[in-house]
């Protein structure tokens, strides 16, 4: 990577982790910390450096080692003394009436059925308060993507607590009841694929039996003349040199 790419990107790097990662879509953990994958994720939305693979990031971090960052097993972090103080405090606060949740097609019918809560891996559900920028920020994995409308106020009314992150670019929540998801419906073709691999599910054995039940049709084999040639036949071979005082010409892998 060229000298003044690398200063461009540890500029960059450096503004997500330590000044706003909220604008980018991002929240750190406890202490600071964030997934590669997610920074990577942060950079695809601009066009810089969009070249740039999650492995060449963790790359990048490795040799060029920026010394107001830091990273340990796939994370990465701005050193606690560079970073914007308060970052990482998050409030309780009144959001706008509809907040927007980006949803994966696949989990489609989970949220539908069962909400939205925090995984092992996730401190945060991420709300978007802006339609558009959650828009951008969905189609870096999905080129149409579901956009989940919430009810921030029945939500609040539920008992589900929101928080604001930096300068409310984003609003968090642990746990979110399906009531409260406005999510639109799959397209037909997706809903109809879904059912049948739903439907498909526990019957594997069945299926492959069945699979074996079918008689593979007679495919016709390898050409093979009725008379071989004399090559073939050692006998036909010797008969015709007696007869002829000549040796059977042979293809040339044969010699």
């Amino acid at each position: 990577m060229h000298k003044r790419n690398q200063k461009k990107l540890s500029k960059l790097l450096f503004a997500i982790l330590a000044r706003n990662p909220f604008e980018y879509g991002i929240v750190p953990d406890s202490e600071g910390w964030v997934k590669i994958k997610d920074l990577h994720w942060a950079l695809m939305q601009g066009d810089a450096f969009r070249s740039l693979s999650v492995r060449g990031l963790v790359q990048f971090f490795e040799l060029y080692t920026p010394g107001r960052m830091e990273q340990s097993g796939g994370r990465a972090r701005a050193l606690p003394e560079f970073q914007q103080p308060g970052i990482l405090d998050f409030s309780v606060a009144a959001a706008p009436p509809v907040l927007y949740l980006p949803v994966r097609r696949r989990a489609h019918a989970h949220v539908l059925a069962h909400g939205v809560r925090v995984s092992a891996g996730r401190e945060w559900i991420i709300l978007w308060p802006d339609r558009e920028r959650a828009l951008t920020a969905a189609r870096i994995w999905d080129s149409d993507p579901l956009l989940g409308v919430v009810d921030a106020a029945a939500a609040v009314a539920g008992g589900s607590v929101l928080y604001a992150a930096g300068r409310k670019e984003l609003f968090l929540a642990r746990w979110l009841a399906p009531d409260w998801i406005d999510l639109p419906p799959l397209p037909c073709a997706e809903e109809e694929e879904r059912r049948g691999k739903d439907s498909g599910k526990g019957r594997g054995r069945s299926a492959r039996e069945n699979i074996s039940e079918v008689t593979a049709p007679e495919l016709p084999g390898s050409f093979i003349p009725a008379s071989p040639p004399p090559w073939y036949d050692k006998s036909a071979r010797k008969a015709r040199r007696k007869r002829t005082g000549k040796r059977a010409k042979r293809p040339l892998g044969k010699r």
